[in-house]
Formats: structure tokens, C-alpha cells, sequence
């Protein structure tokens, strides 16, 4: 835990050493019929497919929808490619809302490994394209498995998927301090942009996915940096170095009250010690990518970062200037005392995925059915659950 507290106008912060979540150490176990055979190769994900062989992803899918009651099953091919795709029902929850449905992609490559990053990505592409023929979200709930879908073969490689999460265990930190801390806020003397940032950064802690976040945090630190823009005027920037612009005619250097962006800039400038344009160039690379649908993958090649760094950076970023800006407009409204909060370094979900190469067996190798394949459940037991 960390204690802020007023001081004359000023917060004093002890940020947390370590992340509150932390994954254990555990073993595998796995169930399934006699058809299948481990390898005992939990990550190698290659395998000597011939040349173009024939693969099939079997995926699951949360849905808001499902299919029209004359119809038990849906197929469609691609026009113009070899890929092919099949929906089912897989689980209906009614009074939920929710409804999984079972897809199957299949495609042609040169490898196993190859079928699972092309295809994850046909996969999703589709999913964009149907979202926008039905107005209706759909997200990848679960990637089950790959398999080698060529006919002619009894005996096919399959690469089993299975996602954990990193600590299943609940963290005991909640007390009265911070709970006081929490009902203080909701009647703060904080105006509606502070509440809005709030909002927002709850929605961020909340959210399972990492782009999610990101925005949600991004939008925390923009509210933040509006609430406590200087009024003061700050030169216009030379578009080149950044510098200031000089005017020869006037023999003035230009001035404006400070953009949205140079704004977030100071932000970044107060509250980050090392190197904070270079923090703030990078998320800003991460959010033009995210704004404007590229590839997130090329902007981490470029800047030799992680999305997940970014965020949990910058989700640390949002929750100390937004506390900072809190804690001053409290103090100057009169209002002392110590001010008890938990932080973390660690804003993104984690999971433990696992890979088991199988081999599996075909009833009949000129038509593979999803029949023939196992039903595989993996569990994972932390050290404490095996001691108990």
C-alpha cells in the first residue's frame, strides 16, 4: 500500500516496489481420451508438413447472436482463396445474453506453425467482416487447436491450446482505510473533468483487453492534463527540432496557450523522471496506430516495445497524476488528512497459455471429422494447492 497525504498543497507518494499480482510456479496436468498422445513438447509448434498441406483452427467465439433456427450449421468459402469456414452453436446461455459459437477455419500452408499465425489472422479479419454484414460484435473467446486437415493421413499432427490465469488466487488488501478513501472521493470538491478521468480509469483497470486499455488510460492522462494546463502562453514549435519559432520581422518568438498535446506533454514531463519525451513519442506511436486500425505489431517492432509495457507504463502514468491532481484540489479546498490508496505497476491481464503437440488418430483419414479429435481438459496446480 501506499499513503499520499497533504502537505501544504503537496502529495507525498510511495509507490509500490513490486506489482500486486504475481504468477506462481505450477504443474500441468491433462485429460483426454486413449486417441490422443502427448509429446511432451509443450512449445514447439513446428512440424515437417508437406508442402501446402491442409489445415483446420477450431476456434470459439462470444457472440450477442446466433444462428436462425433453420439453420444448424453455416459454411461459407472465401471467394478467390482455398480458405473455407464453418459456425455451430457450441453453448447457448439464455437470460445471459451470450451465446459461443463454435468456428472452424480451414486453409492451406506449409506448416503448422504457419496455418496458426495465418489463419488467427484470416480468423480475426473475418470476424471484422461479419461484425460489419450483421452490425454485431463477435470476439475470440478461445483458440482450442490446430490441426493437419489432409486427407489421406490416420495419423495427424495436432497442437492443443489451453489459457490460465497467471494467479487464480484473490489478493486479501481491501481494509477500511482505503474503503474511507473511496467514500471521501465520491462527494471530493473535484470538477466533472476529474470525475470523467475516474471513470475512464476505472474502465481501464476493468477492461481484459489491452487496447482497451490503453485508450481508457490515454484518455485518463488527456483529462488530467487539460484539468491542470497552465494558462500561461508557451512558444510555437518549430516543426523540425521542436524548438521555439523566432520571427525575424516582429523579433518575437510566437506564443499560444498550450495545445491538448503539448499539455499531455507536460504531463508526461511532471511525473515521469526518465526520459519522458521518449516515453511520450512512443505511446503516442501506439496511439495513432490503435486510433487509425495499423498493424500494432509493426509499431513494436520499430520502437523494440510491448503494447503491454506501454500500458502498464502508462496506466501507472494515469493513476499518479490523476491522485496527484486530487489529492492538490482537495488540499485547496481545506480538506487534510492522510489519504490511503493501493497501487500497482501491473495494469495488464496476464495469462499462462500452454501448447501440447498430440498426434490424433482418423476413423477415417479421407474425411477427418472433429469427432475424432479429444476432448482435452489441462489444469494447472500451484505449489500451495499440491501442499494441501
Amino acid at each position: 500500500m501506499s499513503k499520499a497525504m497533504n502537505e501544504e498543497g503537496r502529495v507525498i507518494a510511495e509507490p509500490l516496489s513490486d506489482n500486486l499480482l504475481k504468477a506462481g510456479r505450477g504443474r500441468l496436468k491433462t485429460k483426454g481420451k486413449a486417441l490422443a498422445r502427448a509429446t511432451g513438447r509443450p512449445q514447439n509448434l513446428g512440424c515437417s508438413s508437406s508442402p501446402m498441406a491442409r489445415f483446420l483452427l477450431d476456434l470459439e467465439i462470444e457472440s450477442e447472436v446466433t444462428l436462425s433456427p433453420t439453420e444448424a450449421k453455416l459454411h461459407a468459402t472465401m471467394p478467390g482463396s482455398d480458405m473455407d469456414v464453418t459456425v455451430s452453436v457450441a453453448k447457448s446461455s439464455p437470460g445471459q445474453g451470450v451465446t459461443t459459437l463454435s468456428l472452424q477455419l480451414t486453409l492451406d500452408a506449409e506448416s503448422i506453425q504457419d496455418a496458426r499465425e495465418r489463419g488467427l489472422n484470416v480468423a480475426k479479419n473475418f470476424l471484422r467482416a461479419w461484425s460489419f454484414t450483421t452490425s454485431t460484435p463477435f470476439r475470440i473467446s478461445a483458440f482450442r487447436r490446430v490441426v493437419d486437415w489432409t486427407p489421406g493421413l490416420r495419423e495427424r499432427k495436432c497442437i492443443h491450446f489451453s489459457r490460465h490465469p497467471a494467479d487464480e488466487q484473490p489478493h486479501p488488501v481491501l481494509d477500511s482505510e482505503t474503503l474511507l478513501s473511496a467514500a471521501r472521493l465520491v462527494n471530493a470538491p473535484l470538477s466533472a473533468t476529474l470525475r470523467r478521468a475516474i471513470r475512464w480509469f476505472a474502465n481501464g483497470v476493468s477492461s481484459n483487453y489491452t487496447d482497451d486499455q490503453f485508450y481508457y488510460f490515454w484518455l485518463t492522462t488527456e483529462l488530467v492534463a487539460i484539468e491542470t494546463k497552465p494558462p500561461a502562453p508557451v512558444p510555437d514549435p518549430c516543426p523540425m527540432c521542436h524548438g521555439p519559432l523566432y520571427c525575424k520581422v516582429c523579433d518575437l518568438h510566437p506564443t499560444h496557450r498550450p495545445y491538448p498535446k503539448q499539455a499531455i506533454q507536460a504531463l508526461f514531463r511532471r511525473h515521469i523522471k526518465d526520459r519522458p519525451d521518449d516515453f511520450f513519442r512512443n505511446a503516442e506511436k501506439f496511439r495513432h496506430a490503435l486510433m487509425h486500425g495499423n498493424d500494432v505489431e509493426e509499431v513494436e517492432e520499430t520502437t523494440s516495445i510491448k503494447l503491454e509495457y506501454i500500458v502498464n507504463a502508462l496506466g501507472r502514468l494515469a493513476w499518479t497524476a490523476l491522485l496527484s491532481t486530487i489529492m492538490n484540489k482537495m488540499a485547496a479546498a481545506g480538506e487534510s488528512g492522510e489519504f490511503p490508496v493501493l497501487g500497482t505497476n501491473q495494469f495488464v491481464n496476464y495469462e499462462l497459455k500452454l501448447g501440447l503437440n498430440l498426434t490424433v488418430t482418423s476413423r477415417d483419414p479421407d474425411h477427418p471429422s472433429l469427432s475424432d479429435l479429444p476432448n482435452i481438459e489441462v489444469s494447472v496446480d500451484s505449489p500451495d494447492q499440491r501442499e494441501a
